[in-house]
C-alpha cells in the first residue's frame, strides 16, 4: 500500500469518531486528493503496460452500449491513443475488431467480454484507463443507460470503488453542459 492510501485509511478511521457534517467535508476533500492521485494526467511518457488489444476492447464496450460507432468516437480514439501513448492506427484497428466480437452478444455477454478484458488491465493504469473509458462515454454528447451500466462494471473490474466512479462520471457531466442523459434503457430507445 502506498502512502497515500495509508494516510487515507488513517484520516477515515478518524473521520469515523466525527459527526456526520464534517466527515462529509474531511471526506470529500481528501476524496478528492486521493483520486487526484489515481487519475494521473494522461499525456504518458513512458509506454503503457496494458496492451494495445485490451484497451481497445474496453473502448469497444462503451462504443458498443450506445449501438453507433460515430465519427466523433473515432476521432476520441485518436485523442486517447495520443494521451495514452499508442498508436492510433493499432488502437481503431483493435476497438473494430471487438466490435465485431460484441457485434451479436446481449448486453450481460458485452459487460462480461468488457470485465474480462478490464481485468487485464495493470494496477497502475486503472485510473488512466477509465478516465478513457469516460472520455469515449461522453464524447458524443449523450450518455446512455447501457453506457453508465457498462462504466460501472468497468470501474469495479478496475478495482475502482463504485462510489468514487460515480462521483468521477457526476464531474465530469457537470463540466459537459450540452450534455444529454437517457434514462431510457438502450433496448427501448
Amino acid at each position: 500500500m502506498d502512502a497515500l492510501s495509508l494516510s487515507f485509511s488513517r484520516i477515515a478511521r478518524y473521520a469515523s469518531s466525527l459527526k456526520p457534517q464534517i466527515i462529509s467535508k474531511i471526506t470529500s476533500f481528501y476524496l478528492f486528493i486521493y483520486f487526484a492521485h489515481l487519475l494521473k494526467p494522461l499525456n504518458r511518457k513512458e509506454k503503457m503496460k496494458t496492451s494495445n488489444a485490451t484497451i481497445g476492447s474496453i473502448l469497444a464496450a462503451i462504443i458498443w452500449a450506445d449501438g453507433e460507432f460515430s465519427e466523433v468516437e473515432r476521432t476520441t480514439i485518436g485523442e486517447i491513443a495520443e494521451a495514452l501513448g499508442l498508436t492510433e492506427k493499432e488502437l481503431t484497428m483493435n476497438v473494430q475488431a471487438a466490435l465485431v466480437e460484441l457485434k451479436n452478444m446481449d448486453e450481460d455477454k458485452a459487460t462480461d467480454f468488457a470485465v474480462k478484458h478490464a481485468a487485464k488491465v495493470d494496477d497502475e493504469e486503472t485510473g488512466e484507463v477509465f478516465q478513457a473509458l469516460l472520455q469515449m462515454a461522453l464524447c458524443d454528447n449523450v450518455l446512455t443507460f447501457g453506457e453508465v451500466h457498462n462504466l460501472l462494471a468497468l470501474a469495479e473490474a478496475l478495482d475502482i470503488d463504485r462510489d468514487a466512479a460515480v462521483l468521477m462520471l457526476c464531474d465530469l457531466v457537470k463540466s459537459e453542459p450540452e450534455l444529454e442523459v437517457s434514462f431510457e434503457p438502450d433496448d427501448e430507445e
